[in-house]
């Protein structure tokens, strides 16, 4: 008997992360071109052609390359909230995909003195 969930709820889950800085700081990291082209890509891997249009309805893309064999991975997606400083919600795929099936992804960002907590739940719509 197969017993594997494939209802959209199996596919959800979450991060939390505390950085050893402010909000405003982590804010910066995900929503500047400079900060983002600088980590927003796994080790061995280049992120070239980043463009970022941070506001509702605003798109995102940028290319990765692996270092290596020169493989590139295309992403992009479409901002749906962006509350400076607290929250953004965008979608997470190909550039130019539709939203319909596309995982989002949210940013909670929460003061925690001089360092925040990232709360990354996902869910598909």
């Amino acid at each position: 008997m197969n017993t594997t969930n494939t209802s959209p709820d199996a596919l959800q889950f979450s991060i939390t992360r505390t950085f050893d800085a402010p909000r405003e700081l982590v804010w910066r990291a995900w929503t500047e071109e400079a900060e983002l082209a600088q980590w927003l890509h796994p080790f061995g891997v280049t992120a070239g052609s980043v463009s970022f249009d941070v506001r509702v309805g605003g798109q995102y893309r940028y290319t990765m390359t692996n270092a290596d064999t020169g493989e590139q991975f295309p992403t992009g997606g479409e901002y749906l909230e962006v509350e400076p400083i607290d929250r953004l919600v965008f979608t997470w795929g190909e550039p130019d995909a539709p939203i319909e099936g596309t995982p989002v992804i949210t940013l909670t960002l929460i003061p925690q003195g001089e360092r925040t907590d990232l709360f990354i739940p996902s869910a598909w719509i």
